[in-house]
């Protein structure tokens, strides 16, 4: 993975807390308001976070499905990396 802005890295840990506390994905609006911003800036901000390997989307257009890379697939239970 490369290496992460902070603004990147307090994205994951938001991602990562939100699930955590909550047990699904966080929705764009979700971490823009968690972040202070909008929901369009958080897009980008996770857009970058998928460029640079640290989350991924387990289902294309699908609504909460980001993931950390280092946690298991809900769907199959892999590893994802």
């Amino acid at each position: 993975m490369i290496p992460l802005t902070k603004r990147q890295a307090e994205a994951l840990a938001a991602i990562r807390r939100f699930r955590s506390e909550n047990g699904y994905s966080p929705t764009y609006k979700d971490i823009g308001e968690m972040l202070g911003i909008s929901k369009v800036s958080a897009f980008q901000l996770v857009g970058s976070l998928m460029d640079r390997g640290a989350v991924v989307n387990t289902k294309s257009n699908g609504a909460r499905c980001l993931m950390p890379v280092e946690e298991n697939c809900p769907h199959c239970g892999k590893a994802i990396r």
